[in-house]
């Protein structure tokens, strides 16, 4: 083995004894299908295990460290798209809700020529 990691399968592509109980859970993709194996009335649960791929406008993920995950209470290292200006660390930490916490802001050259152009409106009425 190269070097540790995960390994991410669709559940569908094991065999069903492998799976057992959670062959046929609803789970979301940012769940875990956990077997209830001494429960009577349910014979899994889905349990949020991580934050799913950040999808923020302008954020660039080519910048991801080699300790950097998605789970629960994790973080990864995010950079600005090319034509967007950054601020904020670049740290993306995963909260227990499954929503990430971005402390980055990308600002395309977009946005800034719309505010320039409302500056210059706004000070151009004198």
């Amino acid at each position: 083995m190269e070097s540790a990691g995960w390994v991410y399968s669709e559940r569908g592509h094991w065999p069903k004894e492998l799976a057992g109980a959670c062959s046929n859970s609803t789970c979301e993709n940012n769940q875990t299908c956990k077997h209830k194996r001494y429960s009577d009335d349910k014979f899994f649960e889905c349990v949020l295990s991580d934050c799913g791929i950040p999808d923020q406008k302008g954020i660039n993920l080519s910048s991801i460290k080699r300790e950097d995950a998605i789970g629960l209470h994790r973080r990864i290292h995010a950079s600005c798209a090319d034509g967007y200006s950054q601020s904020g660390s670049g740290r993306l930490i995963c909260q227990s809700n499954g929503e990430w916490k971005y402390n980055i802001v990308c600002e395309g050259e977009y946005a800034k020529m719309i505010c320039e152009e409302a500056n210059y409106s706004y000070f151009s009425f004198e």
